[in-house]
């Protein structure tokens, strides 16, 4: 074999062993791919069933979720048809009081659509006299957390209508948020407006049963009260004169509208015969007659002024007695009144009782002469009486203020007891001639009711202290019970309330030996005040009640002989109350015990800011400079008292004895205050004030001088005869100091406010007068009293500072009450008059106002302690 051959041998063998071994890994690469296919379709298998199992657990949660879905969806549709079906009216709002949703019932009612309705303020639709309440007790509702709560009050409709509902709210919570409130609502206007309806009927009836035979003046206010109570605009009293077959118009009241005002001017001027216009209609008929739409009645010729004055809708009666017809009433409203069946049967009774009313004032009317007769009888002995109270009053004067300043000095013992006698004495004369004066004030028309702006609360507990004393005299108790709604600033008469409540609770303290009384407060509809005076006391048979009210009359002559009194009282008291347009009566059984109760209207002030205190007596040492007084007194025993009371207030002073003498000398010197004696010899007050200003005029001068009227006449036409004069102010004899103080304050310039403050005994003297007969000679005793009073104010100091710098009410009125209690006991009354403030703050007092009125406690506690130092020395003399 050649080389070549060889060589392309061993080429052949190599290429051959090549493909052998790529033939080889090519099989292996084959087996391997197999393997790796096969682990790649165990794989997809794998892959493919649990993609197939999450796909069926999806499905399945789908589903699940779908009928979850359906079942809420056809719950919720279930819920909506229920609520949307319900005859009641159902509403939710969010937590700022926004409509959220309003069924059908609602727009329905109210008139308006739910599109308008949804996001507007739930308030307004509440009648805006009521909206303050609702929101009041939503708001408390809220801050409580409570669940539910229950109110009525009217709503308003789109038309400017009212209707009454009852609704019950329930708060609306995600977690412990409120988002809101859900309301179901009833219409109750049918049952509210009925017991309206009967109210008025009691209610008119009390007036029309009173003794008042004011004809025009009684059918004003039960028009008043008929129009009020049952929503009518106005309404006109015609009394018809069947002689001449024509009403005239007698008497009408209407609400306060100047359109409805000048439609019941025109009406006063109107006379109708027999069939014109409706109220000749109607005495013609003697029908009632129900006009549901004035425009469209033919019997109403006052169609113009009623369109001017917005009146819709009309109604008339007439009053009948025995069959005739005396007078018609008609009544007006600004929207239209569809026939109702209890407004007419209110009207038929209503009418019963006016022809009563109007025929027993005809009765009186027959007995005019012989009451002319009395009442000229009872002008005389009212003016007899005046006088003599005059005359009694100015010696007077010279016992009551020498008395107080007496127990100003130091006494013994004994002396003080006979001073206290005095003053005790002298003080029950002066109010027996003052119930005398203010009956001859009632009897000559002249007593005149005063309007202001006080605190009804704080006068009536003034009042209820003055006879804690005679109460614990006799173990009994006396307990103030103050009505929801009652507290704040209102507007009346305080000194003829606190007068009216002085005399029953001390009637009802005078005639009760064991128990105790209990004096109520209520507020009425409106602004009516109802007090009740209850006790436990002898009560009353059915004789002695029916001459109760009488004057100069006592029920028992055997008890008043015990218990003393003029028999005045309870009569001032009753006709005090009528003059304030209230009214006054009793429930008694004998030897049970007795109620008095009057109701006086006293509307609530707009500012319900507490005014501040009168002035205190100024100290001796208080002034900033040396005021200069003239007094023009003529009676030396009054001289010596004004001039010591003068004293005593740190006041210099020069005298005066007549009118003559006063205006020389005011002349001659400069003076900052006249204190002007009225009735004097040579020249009287009134003339010297006269020629006192002339002169003033003449001068120039930068500064009117203040003069003060010192008279023993107390009438109100006294007053006003003073003010005439060129007087500034008036005092009624027996002047007493502090009466006298707070006069001059008024008018003497004050550089520093600061600078009267104070002087008068920080301790009641009566209540340490008490202590001391405790003590029966025990001068440790009061030592005692007073050194624990001073330990225990200290430490609820401390108490009543730290709860007032975190504003805890709660703990504030707790250590005031129990500070308050012991300040009584030991006399530091402006200490207890101070912590009753704390007790009484409004919610939400701020820790700085806490604070101020802590800081009045102090400052009360800071002045009465010089005297608690020396009840604590005076077992040490």
């Amino acid at each position: 074999m050649s080389d070549s051959e060889a060589l392309s041998q061993r080429r052949l063998e190599r290429e051959t062993l090549a493909r052998r071994e790529a033939e080889s890994l090519l099989e292996r690469k084959s087996l391997e791919l197999v393997a790796a296919n096969q682990e790649l379709q165990a794989l997809a298998s794998e892959l493919e069933e649990r993609v197939r199992q999450r796909t069926e657990e999806l499905l399945s949660a789908t589903r699940e979720r779908e009928t979850a879905i359906q079942a809420q969806f056809e719950s919720e549709r279930q819920y909506r048809q229920l609520v949307e079906s319900a005859s009641d009216i159902i509403f939710r709002t969010d937590s700022k009081g926004r409509f959220t949703y309003v069924n059908p019932q609602m727009a329905t009612a109210t008139g308006h659509s739910a599109e308008w309705l949804i996001g507007r303020p739930y308030l307004d639709l509440v009648a805006p006299e009521h909206r303050d309440g609702v929101g009041a007790v939503l708001s408390q509702q809220y801050m409580e957390r409570t669940a539910q709560s229950y109110l009525e009050f009217p709503a308003m409709t789109a038309s400017g209508s009212t209707f009454w509902v009852g609704q019950s709210v329930t708060l609306l919570t995600d977690g412990d948020r409120i988002v809101g409130f859900q309301a179901v609502a009833r219409d109750v206007t049918s049952r509210v407006l009925l017991e309206v309806k009967q109210r008025a009927q009691y209610e008119i009836g009390l007036i029309l049963g009173g003794s008042d035979s004011d004809v025009p003046r009684v059918i004003e206010r039960v028009l008043q009260v008929l129009c009020e109570r049952t929503g009518w605009a106005c309404g006109e009293f015609w009394l018809h004169d069947a002689a001449t077959t024509t009403v005239t118009h007698s008497a009408s009241w209407s609400e306060e509208d100047p359109r409805v005002s000048t439609f019941e001017e025109e009406t006063r001027e109107r006379q109708f015969r027999h069939g014109k216009g409706l109220p000749g209609t109607i005495a013609a008929s003697n029908e009632v007659l129900w006009l549901p739409d004035l425009a469209d009645a033919p019997e109403f010729v006052r169609g113009a002024g009623a369109e001017g004055a917005g009146l819709r809708c009309g109604i008339g009666f007439p009053i009948t007695i025995s069959g005739e017809v005396i007078a018609v009433v008609c009544l007006f409203a600004r929207e239209r009144r569809d026939y109702d069946g209890d407004m007419l049967r209110l009207a038929a009774s209503v009418g019963n009782h006016i022809g009563q009313f109007v025929e027993r004032c005809r009765v009186e009317e027959r007995l005019a002469a012989s009451r002319d007769a009395a009442l000229e009888a009872s002008r005389l002995k009212s003016e007899f009486l005046a006088t003599m109270s005059h005359e009694i009053r100015t010696p007077m004067n010279g016992v009551i203020g020498t008395a107080e300043l007496l127990r100003l000095t130091s006494l013994s013992d004994e002396q003080r007891d006979l001073a206290e006698t005095i003053q005790a004495s002298a003080g029950a004369l002066l109010r027996i001639i003052d119930d005398i004066l203010d009956f001859s004030k009632i009897e000559a028309g002249k007593m005149h009711i005063e309007i202001t702006r006080f605190d009804l609360v704080a006068t009536v507990q003034t009042a209820a202290e003055l006879l804690a004393a005679q109460a614990k005299e006799k173990s009994l108790t006396l307990t103030l019970e103050i009505g929801p709604g009652v507290r704040g600033m209102r507007r009346g008469d305080p000194n003829r309330i606190r007068q009216v409540v002085l005399n029953l609770v001390g009637n009802a303290i005078k005639f009760t030996e064991r128990g105790g009384v209990r004096v109520r407060i209520h507020l009425c509809r409106g602004n009516d005040i109802r007090f009740e005076i209850v006790d436990t006391g002898i009560g009353l048979s059915e004789i002695a009640r029916k001459r109760l009210f009488q004057p100069f009359t006592q029920a028992d002559g055997s008890v008043t002989r015990k218990h003393g009194g003029t028999g005045l009282g309870l009569s001032i008291s009753r006709r005090l109350v009528e003059l304030m347009g209230g009214r006054m009566g009793m429930e008694s059984t004998e030897g049970e015990g007795s109620k008095f109760w009057f109701l006086v209207p006293l509307p609530l002030c707009e500012d319900e800011t507490s005014e501040p205190d009168p002035g205190r007596l100024p100290s001796a040492a208080a002034p900033r400079r040396e005021w200069r007084i003239l007094v023009a007194e003529d009676n030396a025993t009054n001289q010596k008292v004004i001039a010591r009371q003068l004293a005593v207030l740190g006041f210099p002073h020069e005298l005066a004895v007549d009118g003559r003498h006063a205006l020389a000398m005011f002349v001659e010197n400069p003076y900052d205050l006249v204190l002007m004696d009225c009735h004097m010899p040579e020249m009287d007050g009134f003339t010297a004030t006269r020629l006192i200003r002339a002169w003033e005029s003449e001068q120039a001068l930068p500064r009117r001088v203040p003069i003060i009227a010192l008279t023993a006449n107390a009438m109100p036409t006294d007053r006003a005869r003073c003010l005439e004069s060129g007087m500034d102010d008036h005092v009624a004899k027996p002047v007493q100091l502090q009466t006298l103080s707070q006069a001059i304050e008024r008018w003497l310039p004050r550089e520093d406010p600061t600078a009267l403050m104070l002087a008068a005994p920080a301790l009641d003297a009566s209540v340490i007068d008490e202590l001391r007969s405790l003590a029966e000679g025990d001068p440790s005793f009061l030592a005692e009293v007073a050194t624990l009073y001073v330990q225990e104010s200290a430490t609820r100091l401390a108490h009543l500072q730290s709860a007032a710098a975190d504003a805890d009410l709660e703990a504030l009125a707790t250590h005031a009450h129990a500070l308050r209690g012991s300040s009584a006991n030991v006399g530091a009354l402006e200490v207890a008059e101070a912590c009753r403030d704390l007790e009484h703050l409004p919610a939400f007092t701020s820790a700085e106002q806490c604070t101020a009125a802590v800081e009045n406690v102090q400052a009360a506690l800071t002045r009465a302690a010089p005297e608690l130092t020396v009840l604590q020395r005076a077992a040490e003399t």
